[in-house]
């Protein structure tokens, strides 16, 4: 009885384990997919913006990219209302 207690035990540790190492890896996936679509985004609007005859200086760089990762789009529409609330 004893024997089998232990066993129920280690298999639930290893579930858990196992769950909260997919669940980890979501988290990370889901950081570095936001962060390559913002910076992809920053990057089409500079594009935009310099095909008008105006300029940026949001550049895509680590910053932006952990920006981006954390906070997704928002995180870009973010980074445009700061620059150009410096702006004014």
């Amino acid at each position: 009885m004893e024997k089998n207690a232990w066993m129920i035990g280690f298999i639930l540790i290893i579930v858990l384990l196992i769950l909260i190492l997919k669940w980890n890896a979501k988290i990370v996936g889901n950081f570095f997919l936001r962060g390559i679509l913002g910076t992809i985004c920053i990057y089409g609007i500079n594009q935009l913006l310099s095909m008008n005859q105006l300029f940026s200086i949001i550049q895509c760089n680590a910053l932006t990219f952990l920006t981006t990762g954390i906070l997704g789009f928002p995180g870009v529409f973010l980074l445009y209302v700061i620059e150009i609330l410096y702006f004014i």
